[in-house]
């Protein structure tokens, strides 16, 4: 029987704990990329649609909870729309419009703890008011539609 070789005993001898540290490495890169912040999640209206009438405007999704409520109609004819949510949020876009209407939303302005948000808009004229809501957070971006009663 012939004897190994110097190089392939040691090839033998280092290649589990190779093995063993290649995954462990991997897991500590994989750890380090994080959920991407670009994923699309939908928000649910909590009611069938939001009532600006009795201030019941609810949006839900798992761990993030937004409250949507249109203020009394300012000196100028315009109405001030205010979101608050629980979590910080990076920034918040929103539209009235006619449910047909596909006009971009408008970014809100935040207070400085970013939980509270507002922003003045004149509301439409039309017989299906409709409201569109973009949210960005940490964990990504969350769209909202629902039918609007005023």
């Amino acid at each position: 029987m012939k004897t190994l070789n110097p190089q392939l005993k040691t090839a033998i001898f280092i290649a589990p704990f190779l093995l063993i540290a290649g995954f462990i490495a991997m897991d500590y890169f994989k750890a380090e990329d994080g959920p991407p912040d670009n994923t699309l999640y939908q928000l649910h209206v909590v009611n069938e649609r939001c009532d600006f009438s009795n201030n019941s405007c609810l949006f839900s999704n798992d761990d993030l909870q937004l409250s949507v409520i249109l203020e009394e109609r300012l000196d100028n004819g315009s109405n001030t729309i205010r979101v608050t949510s629980e979590q910080t949020l990076k920034g918040v876009a929103i539209a009235l419009t006619d449910i047909d209407d596909e006009s971009s939303p408008v970014s809100m302005v935040s207070t400085d703890d970013r939980q509270h948000w507002h922003i003045s808009i004149q509301v439409p004229p039309t017989i299906f008011p409709y409201l569109r809501m973009v949210v960005s957070t940490d964990k990504g971006l969350y769209y909202a539609e629902a039918p609007v009663t005023m």
